[in-house]
């Protein structure tokens, strides 16, 4: 049957839809999401806010009155687009789109390609799930953790942990059925996973494909004269808008982590939904169903992962300055209001738990994070045996800060040395600390501003560098890091020519988008970062990839000419240049050999297991790492540290020799020397091995002023 659609956008070379008629095109998926998202404030408000309080009971009243109030306000606003969407057509009896559910229409409407680009993603990503289910432990268990005991004991605020995520993970949970997955071994292969468990793997795998859909419609939106792809009557899809989907539905950086119990993926969809309403609102702020959708997406995002707590300040300032007469009000209104309807609950119920009614207790983390951040000098992203503490206060003391950032996180869920803390002692303690933290930071960046801009500059680099398949779990990884790592810069080059190459194809309305990436990226240049907190970005910076690459076919083509041929091409030139030359000045890993690496990992492993008492399975451990590399002397150090740890001092100085002699300029080894010196009643020796110590540690090494004291105690 031949189709009945005549309107413009379904011709080779669409025009775009007069803003007035937008709201009624759409109203398809605008109505099923501004209904969802009033299901959810609900169902939120019920799970979330505790009994018999009167906040609590003023919430559902004013929640259902807002409700109503923007279901009818939009119902205003359909009336008044589809009257424009007539308009659009004179002497037309009925409006065009009724007969949707013709194969005529889907085959010519529907991008088939975009279908089949998300359904080969998915099948891949699962495939890639079940093959290499990733390990269950650390956060990745501790979230999975609150997730099963939310599902069986209902919700009680966690002072770290909002619950955007872990409530999504426990309806998996509660509708799943089955029995708490187990945390898998500190190393090794893991257990088979928990039925249940698989259940989170699709949802997750569903959400990065969703994330693709949602690059689709960005890209679509800032691009609206794409070419559309078709062979005779069957739509494929918009060429820019596929290739981004693309990118997005098989990153394989992303897919790795659709089988861990983390935030990275649904922070990843949560601000791609973000940054899409937010371009929406912007190009069409008339209608304020797309404010109230950005907001709630802002929302979740925000309860997802605390450290975007600023982002949606950035949002609605943005609304008020691009905003229009009454539109600077209306605008940022619209956001603000749904904003505020999901975070009421979780004040209430923190205020009620916790004595704060701020709704993410967990954003205060910034200060530890922080304080993280300028202990640890290194810059972070590293695998685990490659980190280096290096205590960075101008006045260490005795008490290295880390013991105090060790006992921060236990405080903040009101525990302090075992004992249960009332609501008024964990304020005070809390404060107590907050201060000391943010006084360690002011210090600091006082005292070091030089050191600190040139750690948070190589922040900037490390973050967005080298990233792995399979962060610290794959004693592979060194095999295939040639691939990631490319991979990886390929993204950044095309990602840069794409940042550019908006200015004059997107305009202002690529602000959500540089504004996004611009804020994790200062965010987590204050922390100890790793790789992984810059995933949720990635979407957006697959977008601007997906414009460079485009950019960059488009002028190797021919199809651009001149000067935007010449600065697409110098531009693409210029960032492979950047990047290579960052990479190997500033490499996040060191180039270094399979082996080495291997060693290590076996060397952590053993470490893990000596410090949880396992040490009849650690010592086989040390000595396979130290056959498999007897040139590296962290190996012989760590040997050396199990034996002194077991009081076997004899066995531990041979290997602390043997490290000296491989690494004569580390200081550490030294100082493990002396100590097991001194245990062995070798005065004199001891001696020597602290003094040469204190000749090589730096100024700020947290243990220097006890290796004084025991000096002191020699001497006397």
């Amino acid at each position: 049957m031949a189709s009945t659609d005549t309107t413009t956008y379904t011709t080779d070379k669409p025009q775009p839809l007069p803003g007035e008629a937008v709201l009624w095109r759409e109203r398809h998926w605008v109505l099923p999401l501004f209904g969802l998202s009033v299901v959810a404030l609900l169902a939120w408000g019920y799970v979330i806010l505790p009994e018999g309080t009167p906040l609590a009971w003023l919430w559902w009243p004013v929640a259902l009155a807002a409700s109503v109030g923007a279901g009818w306000l939009l119902w205003r606003q359909l009336q008044q687009s589809k009257l424009a969407a007539t308009k659009l057509e004179p002497g037309a009896t009925k409006l065009p789109g009724n007969a949707w559910w013709r194969w005529s229409n889907w085959r010519e409407k529907v991008p088939l390609g975009l279908v089949a680009l998300l359904f080969i993603g998915i099948v891949v990503n699962l495939f890639i799930l079940v093959k290499y289910p990733q390990l269950l432990r650390y956060d990745s268990y501790e979230y999975s953790r609150i997730a099963y005991q939310y599902s069986q004991q209902g919700y009680t605020p966690d002072a770290i942990r909002t619950p955007g995520y872990t409530l999504l993970i426990a309806g998996i949970y509660k509708l799943a059925g089955g029995p708490q997955p187990e945390p898998d071994r500190v190393f090794g292969p893991p257990l088979p996973p928990a039925y249940n468990m698989h259940f989170v793997w699709v949802f997750q795998a569903l959400l990065l494909s969703l994330s693709a859909l949602l690059v689709y419609g960005l890209l679509a939106e800032l691009s609206s004269r794409q070419p559309r792809l078709r062979t005779g009557k069957l739509y494929w899809g918009k060429g820019l808008s596929l290739v981004g989907a693309a990118l997005v539905a098989f990153c394989p950086f992303l897919i790795a982590y659709t089988s861990l119990t983390l935030t990275e993926v649904a922070s990843a969809f949560w601000l791609t939904a973000s940054v899409y309403a937010w371009v929406k609102f912007l190009k069409n702020p008339r209608w304020l169903v797309y404010g109230w959708l950005a907001g709630v997406a802002l929302v979740w995002l925000l309860q997802t992962r605390p450290t975007f707590i600023y982002l949606p300040v950035i949002a609605v300032v943005t609304l008020a300055i691009f905003g229009r007469g009454l539109g600077r009000l209306w605008s940022p209104l619209a956001v603000v209001a749904s904003m505020a309807l999901f975070l009421w609950p979780q004040a209430v119920a923190n205020y009620e738990t916790w004595g704060e009614p701020s709704p993410v207790i967990a954003a205060d983390l910034s200060t530890y994070q922080t304080a993280v951040g300028i202990y640890y000098v290194t810059y972070g992203g590293l695998p685990r045996y490659q980190t280096i503490v290096s205590a960075a206060s101008p006045a260490p003391t005795e008490e290295p800060v880390w013991d105090r950032l060790s006992g921060y996180l236990p405080l903040e869920m009101g525990q302090k040395d075992g004992q249960t803390l009332t609501k008024d002692q964990r304020l005070a303690a809390v404060k107590v600390e907050r201060d000391y933290f943010k006084k360690f930071f002011a210090d600091y960046v006082t005292a070091n501003p030089l050191q600190f801009a040139g750690t948070v500059g190589q922040r900037f680099w490390y973050m967005w560098d080298q990233h792995y398949v399979f962060p610290y779990y794959d004693p592979a990884y060194f095999d295939y890091r040639w691939f990631t790592d490319n991979l990886n810069r390929l993204y950044l080059i095309a990602g840069l020519v794409g940042l550019v190459a908006a200015i004059w194809r997107w305009g202002w309305l690529a602000l959500p988008l540089w504004l996004s990436i611009g804020y994790l990226t200062g965010v987590n240049a204050l922390v100890r970062i790793e790789f992984r907190y810059t995933l949720p970005a990635y979407p957006v910076l697959l977008a601007f990839t997906a414009l460079g690459l485009w950019e960059i076919g488009r002028a190797v083509r021919g199809k651009l000419k001149g000067r935007a041929r010449a600065g697409v091409l110098g531009g693409a030139v210029a960032a492979l240049l950047l990047v290579v030359v960052l990479s190997a000045a500033m490499p996040l890993i060191p180039p270094t050999n399979p082996t080495r690496e291997k060693a290590l990992d076996v060397m952590a492993q053993a470490d893990e297991l000596n410090n949880v008492h396992q040490f009849w399975a650690a010592e086989p451990l040390y000595n396979q790492a130290i056959a498999m590399d007897p040139t590296e002397p962290q190996l012989w150090s760590a040997r050396a540290n199990y034996f002194a740890g077991t009081a076997n001092y004899d066995k531990a100085l041979p290997d602390y020799t043997k490290a000296i002699q491989l690494d004569p300029q580390a200081a550490d080894p030294y100082r493990w020397r002396g100590q097991a010196e001194e245990k062995l009643e070798q005065n004199a020796a001891a001696k020597a091995d602290f003094e040469k110590f204190l000749q090589l540690a730096p100024a700020n090494h947290p243990r220097r002023n006890k290796i004084e004291l025991e000096i002191q105690n020699l001497n006397s």
